[in-house]
């Protein structure tokens, strides 16, 4: 059986699928006997299948809440007659206002929770998510309160006396029908960068690495699984076909392959946040972090990050925090500051720990671009690794200056220094080189390929895409 936990928790934490034959109702307002904020709460909505979805967490053991999801037309839209919150992965989506009419599109697997510790959830049925292939067996008169069809209703006149009938007026000639115009498919979207995580077994093989995206199915956005396919075209030996696959199974699309590795004990977040599956949606400049679980029977590793990304050591000190991962009792991901873990630099341990707070303040003793991680030292916490690349600004004090000769005594001539290297220095590549192997060779480290590749960025269409006989810049 395939592992894959992100996926198995998600099954967990969301709601069956609506029926794909199930007819939309036109407009339906949906009145649940539970309040929400203390007072009565009403949800208009348009475009709804006449038929929802009811999942029972208890049933498995996860929460004691039931969810209730409604399925929309891709046109759908929805309001709610208070001011209402809408979550999604047990993370705020929207702060929506009351009367706000918003359309179904961006909004799918999002829900409310009512005062009774019960689910409100919204699907669009364009994108399902991963769960595509289940089923909605559920009449609206399952629900616990009301759903009503003003718009069934109004076509339904009060019996009233019939009234003399008028002279039939003459018939005009039937127009001639024209076909429904077909509504334009979304347009592409343009190629964008997005910064892209991926490590193994706890070793970072691509860290925050600026990777162009590409709407592979023109559907007008970018998903995680386009994403790492672009990430492997870019960043792996051979391409996606030889590091990355992914396909439709009975639970949507999921990952085959990620960097090679086929255990399939992956997991993802985007934006630190997550993610459902691999067609949750990656906003141009945002970030995606796949990895390959160290322990791949329990699946215990614990996604953590720093409080920033990408950071400048003014003054060649830099502080920053760093948060871990857990589940709280709805099996909604929270985090949390970390304590305890020893900061690692360029891959090298160091001697800074996190603090009860989850900080750390890091000096540097030299100005350049360094990589920085955590391991947790307690000998059994295994922490999916952080990173912070870091651009350190140290102003060296100038040497004082040498005492000249007394004139009496002049020094021997000697021969001039040789010149230093220039700092535009070349490479030719030979067969068998990476960046990283490169950057190895340069800066005994291979974290600092990133370096080589801006240098060389117009002359590359990706980092992996380097060839034998090309001359590269080593900055």
């Amino acid at each position: 059986m395939k592992k894959a936990l992100s996926l198995i928790l998600a099954v967990m934490l969301v709601f069956s699928l609506c029926a794909l034959g199930a007819s939309a109702a036109d407009c339906v307002v949906v009145t649940p006997s539970a309040t929400y904020g203390g007072a009565v709460l009403n949800m208009t909505a348009t475009k709804v299948d006449d038929q929802i979805t009811v999942f029972d967490l208890a049933s498995i053991g996860f929460g004691t809440g039931i969810e209730y999801a409604f399925w929309f037309e891709a046109d759908g839209t929805f309001s709610f007659d208070q001011d209402v919150t809408l979550n999604y992965q047990g993370a705020v989506k929207a702060e929506l206002k009351a009367g706000e009419v918003t359309g179904i599109a961006g909004y799918s697997e999002c829900y409310l929770t009512l005062d009774d510790g019960n689910m409100i959830a919204l699907i669009d049925k364009s994108n399902p998510g991963n769960f595509g292939s289940l089923a909605a067996d559920t009449a609206f008169d399952k629900f616990p309160g009301t759903v009503s069809m003003p718009s069934a209703a109004a076509e339904e006149p009060a019996e009233e006396a019939p009234a003399e009938e008028p002279a039939p007026a003459e018939e005009p000639a039937p127009a001639e029908e024209t076909a429904p115009a077909e509504e334009p498919a979304p347009a592409a979207a343009e190629d964008a960068v997005v910064y892209v995580t991926i490590s193994v077994a706890g070793e970072i093989v691509a860290p925050s690495v600026p990777v162009l995206a590409s709407d592979l199915n023109a559907d007008g956005m970018f998903d995680v699984d386009e994403v790492l396919k672009c990430a492997h075209d870019q960043l792996y030996p051979g391409g996606a076909e030889a590091g990355y696959a992914s396909s439709v199974g009975d639970w949507g699309l999921g990952m085959d392959m990620l960097w090679g590795d086929t255990s399939y004990a992956f997991s993802y977040y985007v934006d630190n946040t997550m993610a459902w599956g691999l067609s949750d949606p990656v906003q141009a400049g945002g970030s995606v972090y796949a990895y390959v679980y160290t322990d791949k029977e329990f699946y215990s590793d614990i996604y953590a990050y720093f409080d920033k990304a990408d950071a400048v050591a003014e003054d060649g000190t830099l502080t920053l925090t760093l948060y871990a991962g857990s589940f709280d009792e709805n099996w909604n991901v929270v985090f949390a500051p970390f304590a305890g873990a020893a900061i690692t630099c360029d891959g090298a341990a160091t001697e800074y720990v996190t603090d009860e707070n989850g900080q750390v303040t890091i000096a540097f003793g030299a100005a350049g671009s360094y990589l920085l991680s955590a391991v947790a030292t307690d000998g059994v916490t295994i922490l999916v690794p952080a990173i912070c690349k870091v651009t350190a600004d140290v102003t060296e004090e100038p040497a004082p200056a040498e005492e000249p000769a007394p004139a009496e005594e002049p020094a021997p001539a000697q021969e001039p220094a040789p010149a230093p290297a220039e700092s535009g220095q070349t490479y030719t590549v030979q067969e068998g080189d990476t960046l990283r192997s490169i950057a190895k060779e340069f800066y005994g480290t291979i974290f600092k390929w990133r370096l080589i590749y801006e240098a060389n960025y117009d002359t590359m269409s990706g980092p992996s895409m380097i060839h034998v006989g090309q001359v590269l810049q080593i900055p």
